[in-house]
């Protein structure tokens, strides 16, 4: 087993944790082991973020059309990865205390309001009996607990009744619209 010691942390590691790169026509090993590399790069990011920033934004200015089809690309190579990201950052505390005000800020607009009020509206008139809730989901016949869904939110108790899967398949339709 070959080895070579990093110039930067000083340890004895096994040649592979060396990254290979062509100099002046040779393929020699750098001199910092992958992982002192990497803080490497890291700590340089950090110093120099700003300027990062601006160029990302310079660049995505430049072309907002190249840049979005990128970010369609990248997600949709990534997003099993991204998932798990999302399903991590989600459920930490710091995630839920996000997710918290972020709905509150939403829930404190104009549209949150309403929306709040019409979905209030749905649940009374159930109470009271001005509104029936049908037994089966409008969209495929199943007998499953069901979903309210407004068409138009000023009109609250016009609603359509969905199971779960139907009533997210119907939004999801609408993604990005």
């Amino acid at each position: 087993m070959e080895t070579k010691i990093c110039s930067f942390c000083h340890n004895e590691k096994d040649i592979n944790n060396f990254q290979q790169v062509k100099q002046r026509g040779k393929t020699v090993r750098r001199a910092h082991c992958n992982i002192c590399e990497s803080e490497r790069k890291k700590a340089y990011y950090r110093m120099n973020r700003e300027k990062y920033l601006e160029k990302s934004k310079v660049q995505r200015e430049s072309d907002p059309v190249a840049y979005k089809e990128y970010q369609h690309r990248y997600r949709q190579e990534n997003l099993d990865e991204l998932r798990e990201k999302a399903r991590k950052r989600g459920t930490s505390e710091k995630g839920r205390e996000l997710n918290r005000i972020r709905s509150q800020r939403y829930r404190d607009t104009a549209e949150g309001k309403m929306k709040d009020s019409a979905r209030s509206m749905v649940h009374f008139a159930l109470l009271a009996g001005k509104i029936e809730k049908p037994e089966q989901c409008t969209q495929c016949g199943e007998k499953v607990p069901l979903e309210a869904h407004h068409e138009d939110y000023s009109k609250p108790l016009e609603v359509l009744w969905f199971c779960k899967l139907c009533h997210e398949k119907l939004h999801h339709l609408n993604e990005g619209q």
